[in-house]
């Protein structure tokens, strides 16, 4: 999703999780995220994962609707 807004200025990174376990960085974007399940297996406090629920959620209803983002964080 934030790839598609951020395309004009920035090439997109996916980082996966292996079979084995592993991280690997990687051109593109994956079909299905997974940055806030990354954020919660590396100790990300539970207000840094809330924000990224919020921005999560907010960018679905974005591109769904192209709705004004002064609130994402609000």
């Amino acid at each position: 999703m934030l790839a598609s807004l951020l395309a004009h200025r920035l090439d997109p990174l996916c980082v996966a999780k292996g079979d084995d376990g592993v991280l690997t960085l990687s051109s593109g974007v994956l079909a299905h995220t997974n940055g806030i399940a990354l954020l919660s297996e590396r100790g990300f406090g539970g207000a840094v994962q809330a924000n990224a629920g919020k921005v999560f959620d907010w960018l679905s209803a974005y591109l769904a609707h192209q709705a004004d983002c002064g609130g994402v964080l609000a």
